[in-house]
């Protein structure tokens, strides 16, 4: 079993999901890498994405889990000789069993460029998730006019010189990083620059977040 991080960027920030798993499936067969396929009438490659990023989203942090014998240096290798530089191999780890990222990652951390936000406006962005409620406008297609309280779903907020991180909450409790970052410039008065990016996912083990990277090097198989 391999767990293969990834980007996704450029042009390919705009394909879904599934878009990006038929690439990745593309990429693999051109590479002509070893791999477990399902049984039955039409067998597919065994191939398990991590939690899926909205469309138009830049990554620096993607996972996929695949099925195979292969030592995971060769498979790295021969897997960016053949990959797309939107969706390049960033690392492999080799497991024992998969580790479900899909059902387990709970937290993503995502940045966004800003311009023209004032230092009181930092301030106050940062100790938005101290409050016990923050409703902001939410539009969605089910609800262009829709609010929310984003409190349940943002752990923490925390700027770098002019870039927003946000550490926001997936599945149940999702808050989009764009829909925020949207409402909360039109609130502070201050400008978006480029894509959002997700750079980091996170999972809960024995009640603390421990990031994917950490806990992929927990389950890594030593030779």
């Amino acid at each position: 079993m391999i767990i293969l991080k990834y980007h996704k960027k450029d042009a390919y920030t705009y394909l879904s999901h599934i878009d990006v798993l038929r690439h990745l499936t593309r990429t693999i067969r051109r590479a002509d890498l070893t791999v477990s396929f399902s049984q039955g009438f039409n067998p597919h490659m065994l191939l398990n994405m991590s939690v899926p990023l909205p469309l138009g989203h830049a990554s620096t942090a993607e996972y996929v889990t695949i099925q195979t014998d292969m030592d995971e240096k060769e498979f790295l290798e021969r897997f960016n000789q053949k990959a797309p530089k939107g969706l390049f191999g960033l690392d492999a780890v080799k497991t024992e069993k998969n580790p479900n990222l899909a059902g387990k990652v709970l937290y993503c951390d995502y940045a966004i460029q800003t311009e023209g936000v004032s230092s009181q406006a930092k301030e106050e962005i940062e100790a938005i998730p101290s409050k016990s409620e923050y409703v902001i406008p939410y539009p969605t297609r089910k609800a262009p006019e829709g609010e929310k309280n984003v409190i349940p779903g943002v752990l923490a907020m925390w700027f770098e010189g002019d870039i927003l991180n946000v550490r926001a909450g997936v599945g149940q409790a999702t808050v989009r990083a764009d829909i925020l970052s949207q409402s909360l410039a039109k609130i502070f008065g201050f400008t978006l620059k480029g894509e959002v990016c997700r750079t980091k996912q996170y999972l809960v083990e024995n009640g603390e977040l421990i990031e994917v990277d950490i806990f992929l090097k927990k389950l890594r198989v030593e030779k």
